[in-house]
């Protein structure tokens, strides 16, 4: 199995509310591992959401664009990302075009008609990013 399908059976959020209570934990020891991602610790900032997005089909793909402009970054952020759908977090699809004010993501439809708008009706899309704010 590919794993492409895999499913956590975990509601909603609930990824979210791990990460961050993981994120407190640390206290003040943030620190970025990343060649793409520099700059000063006091700089470091979290920002988290959770929201339905607004899908779009694109050749064998749907796509979704988030926007997280008021984490106020000034360099592209380290992001990651879930699907949530009912009841499950899907870790499906790929995360592109990552800037300081957001990214794209998409999901190989694979011939599935109907993906899209099953996607605008019950999916939303939780990330995390943390980058630099100065």
């Amino acid at each position: 199995s590919s794993g492409i399908n895999a499913e956590w059976p975990l509601r909603p959020g609930v990824f979210l509310c791990v990460f961050i209570a993981a994120l407190c934990q640390s206290g003040n020891n943030l620190s970025i591992l990343s060649d793409k991602a520099k700059g000063p610790a006091p700089c470091l900032k979290t920002c988290t959401g959770d929201r339905k997005t607004t899908w779009r089909k694109a050749d064998a793909w749907i796509v979704t664009r988030v926007d997280f402009t008021k984490c106020e970054f000034v360099s592209t952020p380290v992001v990651m990302a879930t699907i949530n759908s009912a009841y499950h977090v899907h870790n499906l699809g790929e995360l592109f075009d990552i800037s300081k004010s957001g990214f794209s993501y998409d999901v190989y439809d694979n011939g599935r008609s109907g993906l899209v708008n099953l996607a605008n009706a019950y999916w939303s899309v939780s990330w995390v990013a943390t980058g630099y704010i100065c």
